[in-house]
């Protein structure tokens, strides 16, 4: 199904996916039900901003709203991130250390050899 479409699912029920943003593939659902009322379901959502992918597209309301989120209650500063990734990878390779990036979660694996690519583009580590 095209994001942003909306195409209906059952007799008088219409499903609208929009980007989520958080991971590929990801999309928030939006549905409205035969009596007029909606509903949106979402797990996380991504941050605006990713290297990779395209942002959350915007919510624009809903009756109920459904949502899981682990960082629901704080916004994340990429600048700040990658600053302080390089100051780490700086640091570590100054004193001769190893660096271990654990790549245990889905984004993380595709954004870490992005970072280090723009570090050593900006003459980084």
């Amino acid at each position: 199904m095209p994001i942003s479409n909306e195409i209906e699912i059952t007799s008088g029920i219409r499903l609208a996916l929009h980007h989520g943003g958080h991971i590929l593939g990801s999309a928030w659902a939006h549905l409205t039900l035969k009596d007029g009322h909606t509903l949106a379901v979402s797990g996380d959502l991504g941050r605006a901003g990713h290297p990779l992918l395209l942002p959350p597209e915007p919510f624009s309301g809903a009756d109920i709203l459904l949502m899981e989120s682990t960082y629901g209650d704080r916004r994340h500063d990429q600048r700040v991130g990658h600053s302080a990734f390089a100051d780490v990878l700086s640091r570590t390779c100054a004193r001769g250390g190893t660096i271990v990036i654990p790549a245990f979660a889905i984004d993380r694996t595709e954004v870490v050899p992005h970072e280090l690519t723009v570090l050593r583009e900006e003459g980084g580590p």
